[in-house]
């Protein structure tokens, strides 16, 4: 007879085996762990290791219980699954900024109507108040870059803000490693003004780096109610908030995965 040379199944094949038992879908141990002509008999005793360690916790396909299912089947449970954890893994952080600097009327006002959002890649100011934030400051870790990416209404930023670091930043151990000023271009301002909101791409940074230390953003804000404030952001305050779309992604897709999940079990 031939020898079957096996190969030890990959995190995505160890998936597809569980998707089969848990979501009804079809196929055979071979299916899961592709069987090839001639081999060594050490492999194959650790793929037979790991196929009972699936079947002790009950990951065994459908069709060693009797049924089977048409491929359209099996691809549309995983489809959606693939949907829920891409919603599930685009959750967002959101604060508020902490006042540094300023009058403790400016200060109040722009700490009650600033807030920023991270989602590990880009970082978003939003202004639902008076006054505008003028220049946007960046405490970056080892690796990181910072660039402006975008914003609302009229907002614009260029690199090499006037002063070059956040005001009362040192004095709250807030060290300016990028700088962007709104008002680089002459005197028409395109800083945040109420209603409008600036992103920021801080790239070699991740979603915990906010709550690590690694990152921070300062802010200055102008046209208060005095004159000016520093700000820079607080993690104190920080919720997971997912966004809108990804919310009803997660939601879609976990409950048709339940529905799939208690439909196969009925039958």
């Amino acid at each position: 007879m031939p020898s079957t040379k096996y190969h030890l199944p990959s995190d995505q094949e160890i998936l597809d085996y569980f998707l089969m038992h848990e979501l009804g879908g079809a196929g055979m141990d071979e299916d899961a762990f592709r069987a090839t002509p001639a081999a060594s008999a050490s492999t194959a005793r650790d793929v037979k290791k790991t196929s009972l360690l699936c079947r002790a916790a009950g990951y065994r396909p459908a069709i060693a219980r009797g049924s089977r299912t048409s491929v359209g089947t099996r691809a549309l449970p995983r489809v959606f699954l693939a949907a829920a954890l891409a919603g599930a893994s685009a959750f967002a952080q959101a604060g508020t900024f902490s006042c540094i600097s300023g009058t403790s009327g400016d200060c109040a006002l722009a700490a009650s109507t600033l807030s920023w959002d991270w989602n590990g890649l880009d970082f978003t100011v939003f202004n639902a108040g008076s006054g505008y934030v003028a220049e946007v400051y960046f405490n970056l870790g080892s690796g990181m870059s910072a660039s402006f990416l975008g914003g609302t209404g009229t907002v614009l930023f260029s690199e090499g803000a006037q002063p070059g670091a956040l005001p009362g930043g040192n004095s709250a151990g807030f060290t300016s490693d990028a700088s962007f000023d709104s008002d680089a271009r002459g005197s028409t301002q395109y800083g945040i003004n109420q209603g409008e909101t600036a992103t920021f791409r801080i790239l070699g940074a991740n979603m915990n780096s906010i709550d690590d230390g690694a990152l921070a953003a300062g802010i200055h804000v102008r046209s208060l109610s005095t004159d000016a404030a520093s700000l820079i952001s607080s993690t104190s305050v920080m919720t997971p908030v997912p966004e809108p779309a990804s919310f009803a992604m997660l939601l879609s897709g976990f409950g048709l995965v339940a529905w799939l999940t208690r439909s196969r079990r009925k039958s």
